[in-house]
């Protein structure tokens, strides 16, 4: 029976944890009529970074428990939308549990999943909020003309992979609700 492996990250909501929001992360393996029942969003910002992931709600007591992981991999990547930076679905679609694994096939390994929540909840998301703060009504093309810059700049394999570099011996601070920790295999 072929057999599908992903990656659970889920946040406790408060009645369930000490640390609410606090995001962990654990390893799955179902076989793979599991998996084909899941509804998979294909994350354009992660492909953009390199990492080609797609992302699911799994089924958990957690489910209504919000998901900052999830928002992350759908924000809006078009630096020539006006949406660009603002996540493209409700936030609610991926809610509790999620999977999450690689749309080529490959092999999703932990670690890089770990580094991509931290990167698009550290960086870029100071790079969003910074970009949402300096919008200014009426100037459109000076809009789109920084959010190309965004895009040009941290929106490439190579600034991702540059920040994995930093991420990996522990020259990124990273905020306490993006680290995880592992659970054994269910």
């Amino acid at each position: 029976m072929a057999t599908v492996t992903g990656i659970l990250v889920r946040t406790r909501s408060a009645e369930a944890s000490e640390k609410p929001g606090h995001i962990e992360f654990g390893s799955v393996t179902n076989p793979k009529h599991v998996f084909d029942k899941i509804h998979f969003h294909i994350s354009d910002m992660s492909t953009l970074l390199g990492l080609p992931v797609k992302a699911g709600r799994y089924p958990s007591k957690d489910s209504r428990a919000p998901n900052p992981a999830a928002v992350g991999l759908f924000m809006h990547c078009d630096p020539e939308a006006e949406t660009f930076g603002k996540v493209h679905f409700h936030p609610n679609n991926l809610t509790g549990t999620i999977i999450v694994v690689r749309t080529d096939g490959e092999e999703l390994e932990m670690g890089k999943l770990k580094a991509l929540v931290a990167y698009l909840g550290g960086e870029m998301k100071d790079e969003i909020k910074q970009f949402e703060e300096g919008e200014e009504t009426g100037e459109e093309e000076k809009k789109k003309e920084k959010a190309r810059e965004i895009k040009g700049r941290k929106l490439t394999k190579e600034a991702f992979e540059e920040f994995c570099g930093r991420y990996e011996t522990g020259e990124v601070a990273v905020a306490e609700e993006m680290e995880g920790t592992e659970e054994e295999e269910q």
